[in-house]
């Protein structure tokens, strides 16, 4: 599962688009720094919130790559899956806070549930 997701990253250009949004923040806060004495040195502060926070977007489609190979090519369904998660969920932090890079095991779990055909979510199973 989780080579996968790291792969899903390399497929998906993750590491590239990730550094282009880090190299266009720090140019518009050079940028603002010439024009604001001394605001340049916030790119040490907004650089970090802005990459971090387009980083979790960037783990959930990750996650949804991932989770799709997994259920074609593995034949591990999402449910299977979903199982996974929960026990990494109870064995690490649960992360996900403003300055983590990746979102919570609670949004991940709730990003790749979506994938599940809708017969086979709790809710329609009476």
């Amino acid at each position: 599962m989780v080579v996968a997701h790291e792969l899903s990253h390399i497929k998906l250009n993750h590491v590239r688009n990730r550094q282009i949004v880090s190299g266009v923040t720090t140019g518009i806060m050079t940028a603002l720094g010439f024009v604001i004495p001394y605001a340049g040195y916030l790119n040490y502060a907004v650089n970090p919130a802005v990459t971090n926070n387009f980083s979790k977007s960037q783990e959930h489609d990750a996650d949804r790559l991932a989770a799709e190979i997994l259920v074609k090519c593995l034949s591990i369904s999402v449910d299977k899956q979903i199982h996974i998660y929960e026990t990494l969920k109870a064995d690490t932090s649960s992360g996900g806070g403003f300055w983590s890079t990746h979102p919570s095991w609670d949004d991940r779990i709730a990003n790749i549930r979506k994938l599940q055909p809708a017969a086979s979510t709790p809710a329609n199973n009476h």
